[in-house]
Parts: C-alpha cells; sequence; structure tokens
C-alpha cells in the first residue's frame, strides 16, 4: 500500500510542478527576453523487491529552458552591425542637415548671392547702393560658413555626450552580467534552476552585442557568461571592468589603456567624434573652402582701389571657417570697397576679375561651387548608405528575432494543451491516492 501511495503522491508532485512552470510561462509571455520552460521528468529509481523490481513513480528532474544557442549568437552577430549602422545613421543625418540646400538657403545660395552682387558692381562701378548690397551679400556668406561651423561643432559635442552616456551604460550592463554571474554560479552548483537569471543575462549580452560589437561565451551548463571587446576581457566570473570615453575615444577605466571600438552603436559614435573623423572631416573641407575663398579674394581685393582712390585694403578677415568675416571698415565705409584696377572711378577691373575666379580651379583642380557640391554630395552619399545598411540589416535582425522568439517565445495556445494534460495528470493521481485510501478503509473494515 505504501509503494502505491508513495506513487501516487510522486504523480502529484511532479504534475504540480510542471502546472505551476506552465502558470509561469504564461505570468511571463510578455516579458522581454524570456525563454520559456518545461519541466523534465523522469522516472523515479525502482525498488528491489523479492518479487523483481517495483516501479518508484515519476521525479522533475530539471527545469529546462528552451533556447537556440546558434540562432541567438547569429542575432548578436547581426546586432553589431544592425547598431552601428542604425546610430551612424542618425549622426550621418544631423550632419546632412547643416548642408541642406533644399529646405533652407545656404552656403551655395548665399555664393550665388555673393557673386551676383559682384556682377552689380561690375555693371555700376560708382553706385554706392550696389557696394552696400555686395559687402551685405559677402557677409551673408561669411556667415553661412562661420554658422555651418559652428553647427559642426555642436554636432560634435552633442555626439561626444552620447558617447559619454552610452559609456556610462555600458558600464551598468557589465556589472549587471557578472553580478548575475555570482548568483547563477551559485545556484548551478546547488542543483537549483537559474533560468529566469540567465534570461536576464541573456538580453543583457545581447543589449552589450548592439551597443559595442563585442562578443560573448557562455559555458555549457550556462553557470558564466564573459564578454570581451576585440580580446579584451570586460568581465569574468563575477568580476566587470569599466570603459570610459576620453573625448576622442574610449579606454579602459582602470589602466586608461585605448580600447578599440569599432562596432555597434559605440563604434559609430567613435568614427564620428574620433580625429579624422566623420565631423572631422568635413570641418576640414569647410575651413578649405572658407580659407581659400578668404585668401584669393583679398589678394584681388588688395590690388583695387575703392571710390575714395585708396588701395590694398582686405575684403575679408579670419583665417577659416571658424572666424570668417568682412571687415567691418569695408560695411561701415562701402566706398572702400575695390572695384577700379587702375584707380579710376568707372573702372570695374576688379570686379571683373572676381566674376572671372567663380570659374578657376583653385581648390585641388577645383572651382568653390563644384568643392562645395562634393562636400554635400559626400554626405549625401554616406547618409544614403548607411540607411541603406540599416535598412537591410533589420530586416535581418528582425527574421533572427522572430526565429529566436519561435524557439524559446510564449505560446498561449500551447500552455493552456500542457495545463489540461498536466492537470488530467494531477487528477489521476488525485484517484489513485482516494483508491489507496478506500483500499486502506476495507482492509480496516475487515479487521473489526
Amino acid at each position: 500500500m505504501s509503494a502505491i501511495l508513495d506513487i501516487a503522491l510522486s504523480g502529484l508532485r511532479a504534475s504540480q510542478i510542471a502546472i505551476d512552470t506552465t502558470a509561469h510561462n504564461v505570468a511571463n509571455a510578455s516579458v522581454e527576453g524570456y525563454s520559456r520552460q518545461r519541466a523534465i521528468v523522469a522516472t523515479q529509481n525502482s525498488q528491489v523487491t523479492s518479487k523483481g523490481f517495483l516501479g518508484g513513480g515519476v521525479v522533475v528532474a530539471d527545469a529546462e529552458r528552451i533556447t537556440n544557442r546558434w540562432t541567438e549568437r547569429h542575432l548578436n552577430t547581426e546586432l553589431t552591425q544592425s547598431g552601428y549602422y542604425s546610430e551612424l545613421t542618425e549622426r550621418l543625418s544631423q550632419v546632412e542637415a547643416i548642408f541642406n540646400e533644399t529646405s533652407t538657403p545656404g552656403i551655395a545660395d548665399a555664393m550665388n548671392g555673393f557673386f551676383e552682387a559682384a556682377s552689380s558692381v561690375s555693371d555700376n562701378p560708382e553706385s554706392i547702393g550696389d557696394r552696400v548690397a555686395f559687402g551685405q551679400a559677402a557677409q551673408q556668406l561669411a556667415s553661412r560658413i562661420t554658422n555651418a561651423d559652428a553647427q559642426l561643432v555642436t554636432a560634435l559635442t552633442d555626439t561626444r555626450v552620447g558617447a559619454e552616456q552610452e559609456a556610462v551604460n555600458v558600464n551598468q550592463k557589465l556589472d549587471e552580467v557578472a553580478q548575475l554571474n555570482g548568483l547563477i554560479m551559485g545556484m548551478v552548483q546547488n542543483n537549483r534552476s537559474a533560468s529566469d537569471m540567465q534570461d536576464r543575462r541573456d538580453l543583457l549580452l545581447r543589449d552589450l552585442s548592439e551597443l559595442t560589437g563585442g562578443s560573448s561565451y557562455i559555458t555549457e551548463d550556462g553557470s558564466e557568461a564573459s564578454f570581451s571587446i576585440n580580446g579584451v576581457a570586460l568581465v569574468l566570473g563575477s568580476g566587470a571592468r569599466h570603459i570610459d570615453f576620453g573625448g576622442t575615444g574610449f579606454v579602459l577605466e582602470d589602466t586608461g589603456q585605448p580600447l578599440t571600438i569599432d562596432k555597434g552603436k559605440l563604434g559609430a559614435l567613435n568614427e564620428v567624434v574620433k580625429t579624422g573623423g566623420v565631423i572631422d572631416d568635413y570641418r576640414t573641407q569647410l575651413n578649405t573652402l572658407a580659407s581659400s575663398f578668404i585668401t584669393q579674394m583679398n589678394v584681388m581685393h588688395t590690388a583695387g582701389y575703392g571710390l575714395d582712390g585708396i588701395a590694398g585694403r582686405a575684403l575679408f578677415t579670419g583665417t577659416g571657417a571658424t572666424d570668417m568675416a568682412v571687415s567691418t571698415t569695408m560695411l561701415d565705409n562701402p566706398r572702400q570697397i575695390a572695384a577700379s584696377a587702375d584707380g579710376t572711378t568707372g573702372n570695374n577691373g576688379i570686379t571683373k576679375s572676381m566674376l572671372n575666379m567663380r570659374r578657376t580651379g583653385y581648390i585641388a583642380g577645383q572651382t568653390w561651387d563644384d568643392y562645395y557640391q562634393s562636400i554635400v554630395g559626400g554626405i549625401g552619399g554616406q547618409t544614403l548608405t548607411a540607411t541603406s545598411q540599416q535598412t537591410s540589416l533589420s530586416s535581418v535582425v528582425s527574421e533572427l528575432k522572430n526565429r529566436v522568439d519561435e524557439v524559446r517565445g510564449v505560446s498561449l495556445d500551447e500552455e493552456m494543451a500542457n495545463l489540461i494534460q498536466f492537470q488530467q495528470v494531477y487528477n489521476a493521481s488525485s484517484r489513485l491516492v482516494q483508491t489507496v485510501k478506500d483500499m486502506t478503509d476495507a482492509v480496516l473494515t475487515l479487521g473489526r
């Protein structure tokens, strides 16, 4: 009798655990990163009797996490590229907007205005009004160039702040992974399930892959996870190292050693802010345009004469995109603006030469207009390429996430079917307990 009762009780316990596991799955169906669990049951050790071996019932051997390691590793790999191009697209779009000539008048429009004003002075070399307009057009061109440079500096600052904030975010995740490692190792050593903690750790490692492009490794028993970036270990066991953003690149916080991060969101941020990076490159090009324009125009202007018959005065001040401006004396006294090549009042030799300068290739054989268009075309092309890559990778990531969810995600229909099955097992085991009770009562009754 006791053997039958033990078997019945084992069935009750096993089905109860299976029902609890199913309930846990249903409750966490909408939790991001949750892996459905399954109670693994096994035959309990048989008992040796004089009649041979008798069954010992059932026992729950483990609560298994349903996962697909290969697909998840593939997903993490794709996330490193997706994170990179997602962040790069956003940052390039900010730079592209600075040189956008379609929605608002920009540098190209101001350059047209400058040469149109020069043409008016050339047609009317004695006109004060045309000289005033010319000075204003020159100042507008200078202002648009310096404003573009200032916006690039702002974009650079914002990106650096973003890199600093993401470094803090990464450090918090590294700490949590290390902390979970310590807890999970303790649970596994004591043969206890750590499924929920392992789910959380997997989600953190996925986020870290997307942020940094780093790689993770999880031991076969799932007790420990490590994480590294380009061969530098940041999580080992329950210990974690931090990263920091040093203004132009990432470093290890404890040693100050440079850390190469060229993938993930941080890789894109680094590509934008580093020396010789995206913003630095476009600032250099803009400065090349401004310094060339200032130098060549001042050479021409100093050779000419104003209405006061005096020569040798520069039109622009400053040396590049940061400080380009029109001489305040020119703006205050337009008579000083040079148009004459020989000092005579009606001569327009200088302004005619200025107009011809527009067709001269001063920058590596390119005219100022062509060089500026190459800047605009360059950022437009980079943004288009990054956007295309990001769109393509988003599709791959979405497909892989669906495949991961198909394996580890909770199907409510399947869980309801399991619940009915386990409930029937529980009811049957209960009936068996009742049968034992009835048999025992019958035996006791016979003995009275």
